[in-house]
């Protein structure tokens, strides 16, 4: 679903139900989940939109002063800018495990399961790191979920999320998307 695979670091839940890419048939049912995600986290806020895309002149002032809008279309991060850089890309229907990347080594299993808790999303089952080089930087592995609309609500809240590590220089971002497989 591209539409929670992208990087929207502010997502606006009347733009949940209408916009987004269709690449495939799994979009509408990641455009229910996402609905039910909004509609139970943020009751009385959501409503479903009947526009197929968002139009600029619909532009507003969001509560921090950033505007409601923004255009990513000619940006070179655009996955969807021509037929050849989509056909790269690898659309993943939703599934119970994610991927998680892109980790500093030093964050454990109980760091990630307090994660979820502080963010009020549900915590994972089974975890799993997959072996690293001695010289990495960074870790990365599966987490899996009791059902797939957790694992989208939790992709949908922690994915982009900055680790900060005490004494670091830069901090590192959690990168989660949705697993081949199907459990662990």
């Amino acid at each position: 679903c591209p539409l929670i695979l992208g990087d929207y670091s502010r997502p606006h839940p009347t733009h949940v139900g209408g916009g987004g890419i269709r690449t495939n048939r799994e979009s509408s049912w990641c455009r229910v989940l996402l609905w039910s995600f909004w509609v139970n986290r943020f009751p009385g806020q959501s409503c479903v939109s009947k526009q197929h895309a968002v139009i600029p002149s619909q532009v507003f002032e969001l509560d921090d002063g950033s505007s409601s809008y923004k255009d990513f279309s000619m940006t070179r991060n655009n996955r969807f800018s021509s037929a050849g850089q989509a056909s790269k890309n690898i659309i993943q229907p939703p599934s119970a495990v994610l991927h998680f990347y892109n980790v500093p080594p030093c964050v454990s299993q109980d760091h990630l399961l307090r994660l979820c808790e502080e963010h009020d999303v549900p915590g994972f089952i089974k975890f799993k790191v997959f072996d690293a080089k001695p010289s990495s930087k960074t870790i990365s592995g599966l987490l899996e979920f009791d059902s797939k609309t957790q694992a989208v609500e939790v992709l949908t809240v922690l994915n982009h999320y900055q680790i900060r590590i005490p004494n670091g220089s830069n901090p590192y971002t959690l990168k989660l998307c949705f697993s081949t497989s199907s459990h662990l």
